[in-house]
């Protein structure tokens, strides 16, 4: 009977230390499967942390435009809103084009203005990138430009002005200050190209043609409590399309990266086209006429009109320009763009462009 008790009391005792072991063993495995687990997302997190930062322009931005003390700003991988940088060797083409890349959100906390251009490898769905330099840029063929009489403010237009809409789009803006001067604090792009655009403004309003800003403060075009960069873009030639109008010109300043030996060199004004056709004549005609037009009004150097698949330009209805007004990383175009005569002429240059392409395609 003891020993009957004994073998219950050890087979008992057998059965709770294998139960105990069991749960020992099981314990240790989710313990184990937990750590690994955190182990993982600790490395995923280093991994996003790593790459971001290796595709973003370091860069701090000011906050002009909202009373927000934090903003969400929206933008793709290889899109920085603040500048026109192109990577390695290329030239600066302003405006991106759009929809190459998903969004995702970062947010940013307590924006402060910035004093110099900062950058980082970027990638070449952000700009357009590409491997040419000014020099590659077309020169304007005079031979196959309508022949106008030079445009002046002075001149009598046709009363049918009045069915005109020219949309004006001073790149940039609110928080996305485009380039920003490394020779001058607080001279951003976003200031030059909106003075420019408001001086335009006034002699085509002047000349009883109707004008109709993306913006005439200094603000974001696409409102929203969040800042996404592709919807800036896409607000623009939206503008222009909503307004059904005749002829849409983006105003804008370039940079060049001066870490690049003899990058600040690069200097002059460019005129931007993409590949389309409105009746008999084409977008690259309207270019040269304008791109004319501003080399006899400015002192600046030329550098011509380039063939570039630009978001604004891409997705307008109507003729669409983008100009490049100067280089604000070269010390003489810096001391143009500062300058208010010189962004007079600039603007009387681009009126006189308007106005030509404008009896270019008859309706002046």
């Amino acid at each position: 009977m003891n020993r009957i008790r004994k073998h219950n009391y050890t087979s008992k005792r057998n059965a709770s230390t294998s139960k105990s072991g069991y749960y020992r063993s099981r314990y240790s495995i989710e313990y184990l499967a937990t750590l690994m687990i955190l182990v993982l997302l600790i490395i995923s997190l280093v991994v996003m942390f790593t790459d971001k930062k290796s595709k973003a322009a370091v860069h701090t931005i000011a906050e002009t435009s909202t009373s927000l003390n934090t903003l969400t700003i929206e933008t793709t991988p290889s899109t920085i809103p603040a500048y026109s940088y192109h990577a390695g060797t290329s030239a600066l083409s302003g405006e991106p084009s759009v929809d190459e890349t998903v969004p995702t959100t970062t947010s940013v906390e307590n924006l402060t203005p910035i004093s110099s251009i900062q950058m980082l490898e970027m990638d070449s769905s952000a700009l357009i990138l590409d491997n040419s330099t000014p020099s590659d840029v077309e020169l304007s063929s005079r031979s196959n430009i309508p022949n106008h009489n030079d445009a002046s403010k002075s001149d009598t237009l046709s009363p049918s002005t009045s069915s005109i809409i020219v949309v004006i789009d001073p790149g940039h803006g609110g928080i996305d200050p485009g380039t920003c001067s490394i020779y001058k604090e607080g001279l951003y792009e976003k200031d030059i190209n909106l003075d420019i655009g408001l001086k335009l403004r006034k002699m085509l309003e002047d000349s009883g043609i109707s004008v109709v800003m993306t913006r005439e403060t200094d603000t974001l075009v696409y409102k929203s409590k969040t800042y996404n960069y592709n919807e800036n873009i896409l607000e623009r030639p939206r503008i222009a399309n909503k307004n059904n109008a005749t002829l849409f010109i983006s105003i804008h300043v370039n940079a060049f990266d001066t870490k690049i030996s003899g990058g600040e060199k690069y200097n002059g004004t460019e005129v931007y086209y993409t590949n389309k056709t409105h009746g008999e004549y084409t977008n690259k005609q309207f270019a040269e006429i304008m791109g004319n037009a501003i080399d006899a009004k400015t002192d600046t150097k030329y550098n011509g009109i380039r063939n570039k698949n630009l978001g604004v330009l891409r997705l307008s209805n109507m003729p669409a320009l983008l100009i490049e007004t100067g280089y604000l990383t070269n010390k003489e175009d810096h001391k143009r763009l500062e300058s208010d005569e010189f962004r007079a002429d600039m603007a009387e240059g681009i009126y006189d462009g308007t106005i030509k392409i404008l009896q270019t395609i008859g309706v002046l």
